[in-house]
Parts: C-alpha cells; structure tokens; sequence
C-alpha cells in the first residue's frame, strides 16, 4: 500500500527530508509492512519510533532504517533531530502529534477488512464473560462470531492465546482482519485500560460499546481511580460513534457516570441493572438461586421474561444481561437472546466447577485477582456452602500493590479458611507480597508453593464445605522471576481431587 494511503491528513503531518537535487513522491512510495520493533523491521516497512518510559523508540531510528525500513513515524517535535542522525535522504520522516495513535489508525488501513460489527467490552471485571457470552448469542442466532481477548482469538474453528487482554495495535489489527478473512461477521472485543489509554484499539470500527464495572485495579500503571476511571471512558468518548448504543450497567456508581457521560457525548444508552432501574432499558426484576444456577425474571421493553439461567453466581447473570444487551443492540431478537440465556456456557476459569472431594465438598477455580472480584465471588459461593467457605489465592507481582492488603481483609472476613499461597510474583520478592496480603488477616495459612497449598486445601475439606482457587483461573503459566513455568489450577486441583479420593467434572 502507498504511504499517502496509509498516512491520511487527520493522522498525522508529514515532511519528506531528500537532498537539493531530487524530490521524493510520497504518494508513491509502496510500504510493505509496519513495524514498531527495530528488530522486526523488513525492506520498505514503516517504522514507528514509539516513545517510552523503559525504551524509546527513536533510539533505535537508524537501527530500522539500516535494516531496510523505508519511512520512519515519529514525534514531529524530534523530526530535524531524526535527520541529523539518519545518513540516507531518501529515508522519509513522518512527523505526528500522537504516534501510538497513527500506529493503530494505519495498522487498520493495511490489515482490512474488519468484521462487519464489532463490539468492544470494558470493565476492571467481567470483560471476558461478557465477550464469550455474546460470542455465544450470535452464533446461536446463526452469526459467524468470534471474540478476542483474556483468553486469546476465538471462533468456531476454536482459541489460540494471544497474551495480553488488548494485544499491541499492529497484532490487534491483523488479528481482526485474520477474523474477517475466515467469515467472522460479529466480533467481541475486550478493551482494557491500558490499551485504551495506549491507543491500541484506536481504528477499529466499533459499532457498539458495554461497560461492566470499576474497581481498584492497575493502580501500578494509572495515577489514580479517576485517571483509571477516564482511560475507560475513552471507549465511549472517542471510538464508539456518536448515535451509537453503549451498553452500561448501571447498579453502581461508577455505571451512572457512564451513562451520563454517554448521553451528554450524543451516545446511546441501554442500562442494564437491578431493581431500581426505570423500564428504559434490560432489568433484573428478580433471581433464585437454584441447585444449577438461578430462577430469573427479567424485563425488556415492557415485557417480562421467566428464565431458567444455568451459571452459578449473580455476577455471572450480570455479565450475561450487559452480553444480552449487546445483543439486543446489534439486531439479534428478544426471543433469541431471551432463549439463548438459558443456553449459556461457562468460561474455562471463571468460577468453574472442577469436581467435589471424597466427602462432597465443592471446588471451584476462578480468575478474580481484585478486591472487588474476589469479594463477589466469595459472596457468591457463601450461599452454595452449607459449612466451611475455604480460598486459596496470592497476588501478583509488579501490579497494583495497594490491593494486596484490602484482598487480605476481605477474604479474612468473607471465607472460614484462608491459604495465601504465590499467584505470578513476577521480578518481586513472593514473600514480601504475601507479607502484604496477610497483614489485615488473622489466621490464615501461609503456603508459598501454590500446588501445595491447593492440595493442602483439597486435603481439608468436610462435607458440605465450599472451596475456591482464586487468582489464575483459565492461566496455564506460574511468571516467577524472568521464566513463565508451566502451571494450570484446574489442572492441579483436579489431580488434588483424585489423588484424595473426590472426583472431577
């Protein structure tokens, strides 16, 4: 593709730097590729020299242009100092305000076609329920569906991991076009904040939008909750079209600042909520809950509807109304979405029922690795335990540190049992985070190594005891130090099961 093509006026401004005896067309210089890593740079590639906190990209300049690179992206201000150091005129420098932004803008010029609807889900929990839920709903209504994020690409042909929630611009776009390229037609995006704030979806054509909830996470990267709370919003603000439905639930404080943001930035609104919502928008009218899930009313546009919704768990009937919401938005009918409720599948880590002990006792493994998560889940459990509420869970490391303590205290008051026990220590100290966590408890059982804990906890259930493996969910690495090693809970809690006489789902 041409450089003019894939650098248009509202992306970026350009100055092409040759010597005084020629002129360069940019209109006819052909890209081959993009590139944001020096060492990844091919003959003709675009090269953008991102900066960073760690590593700037414009240190490595003429490591790109030596390498093949044919244009190079970068910040406008620092233009007449790349040319002093590029040796080759007809390198061309491209001048912009905002690099991370012109990366993804471009990326999504080169990598087309998208899918003909996408929908983007953000949220500290819940972005990856919500995703598979509605991926759910529109293969059901005979969609081809698919969804990217947590837990990688994932379509009818099956998953393949990616590695982080919103993956960088370059392999966000071509994913999406890989999706489309297969006759993907509707496509669930997680958003995260840090992919927000970075500018990493930035391009996509997102037709509809969802908010889940706010809670204290990614503190190590964003200033403040109001600086996490902004970087959010940028879905709705900035990438989701104006008359275009967002999605919100709305039961917190946080959902009706959405909200209000939305409708004041000429969005549309679908709340989705309990009790107190008005009948504007998917209410919960009211739910039981049942030895296989829960007995729920709902009501939508004035009608209401009886299911039989089969997931443990209100914040799993949460994700599925803002799922169904979306649904709803992108032209899928009630009668399908209302049938498809009852239909729903789980998500592999997300309070996913491995087997029960010799004596009957429940154990579960879910993802929740923040306060918030990990109350709700341990409120949610409460009510399927007839004695002893036991958790297993650690925290990460080189993450939000100020959660670590709160964790503590609240699964000290919440669970009868608590092991804490290394989740990813990452470059940390792991008994330093520990330390952190059980600084607001009182008596619970310290086991660094997470497959000794687990099993420790296996070992000590009693009838009609409840047990929950918190913090890694659907991961198949432990990040210790430098080295992901292989580790899987459900995988160890299972040979747990087994090896103390229970047995597995």
């Amino acid at each position: 593709m041409k450089l003019r093509q894939l650098l248009g006026a509202e992306d970026c401004q350009s100055e092409v730097t040759i010597d005084t005896a020629d002129f360069i067309d940019v209109s006819q210089i052909d890209i081959s590729g993009l590139a944001m890593d020096s060492r990844r740079v091919q003959k003709d590639n675009l090269f953008f020299a991102i900066g960073g906190t760690s590593l700037d990209g414009f240190s490595f300049i003429c490591d790109a242009v030596d390498r093949g690179a044919s244009a190079v992206v970068l910040d406008r201000a620092r233009v007449s100092e790349a040319r002093a150091m590029v040796s080759d005129d007809a390198v061309v420098l491209v001048g912009v305000k905002n690099v991370r932004l012109a990366v993804s803008r471009t990326a999504s010029k080169l990598y087309a076609p998208q899918p003909d609807c996408i929908a983007a889900i953000t949220g500290t929990n819940g972005k990856t329920s919500v995703a598979r839920f509605l991926q759910q709903f529109w293969a059901a209504a005979g969609k081809q569906a698919g969804s990217i994020g947590t837990l990688g690409l994932s379509s009818k042909d099956g998953t393949r991991p990616l590695g982080l929630t919103s993956p960088d611009p370059l392999q966000l776009h071509e994913a999406v076009q890989a999706m489309a390229l297969t006759g993907v037609t509707h496509l669930a995006v997680e958003a995260s904040s840090h992919g927000l704030d970075q500018y990493r979806l930035d391009g996509l054509n997102v037709r509809v939008a969802a908010f889940t909830n706010l809670s204290q996470d990614h503190l190590d990267y964003h200033a403040s909750m109001e600086d996490y709370f902004h970087a959010k919003c940028r879905l709705f603000t900035q990438l989701l079209p104006r008359d275009h439905f967002a999605i919100v639930h709305v039961d917190t404080a946080y959902g009706e600042r959405v909200r209000e943001l939305c409708l004041q930035s000429g969005r549309r609104v679908l709340p989705v909520g309990g009790y107190e919502l008005a009948n504007d928008g998917l209410r919960l009218l009211n739910e039981v809950p049942t030895d296989t899930g829960h007995l729920v009313h709902v009501c939508f546009d004035g009608v209401e509807y009886e299911i039989a919704f089969p997931l443990f768990g209100r914040f799993q009937l949460d994700n599925a109304l803002v799922a169904a919401g979306l649904a709803l938005a992108t032209d899928i009918g009630v009668p399908d979405v209302m049938g498809a409720l009852e239909c729903l599948e789980g998500v592999p880590g997300r309070l996913e029922c491995i087997g029960q002990s010799k004596r009957g006792a429940l154990v579960f493994v879910d993802y929740a690795h923040t306060p918030d998560a990990l109350m709700t889940i341990l409120q949610t459990l409460r009510d399927h335990t007839q004695r002893q509420l036991h958790v297993v869970f650690g925290a990460g490391g080189d993450r939000d540190a100020g959660k670590r303590a709160i964790m503590g205290e609240r699964a000290d008051y919440l669970a009868d049992r608590c092991y804490i026990t290394d989740d990813n220590p990452r470059s940390e100290d792991p008994a330093e985070i520990r330390s952190s966590i059980m600084s607001c408890m009182d008596g619970a059982v310290e086991i660094p190594d997470r497959a000794e804990a687990i099993h420790h906890a296996v070992s000590n259930l009693a009838e009609g005891d409840v047990l929950v493996i918190a913090g890694k969910g659907h991961e198949t690495g432990q990040h210790i130090g430098s080295k992901i090693l292989p580790f899987d809970d459900r995988a160890v809690a299972r040979q747990a099961l087994l090896e103390h006489g229970g047995q597995c789902d």
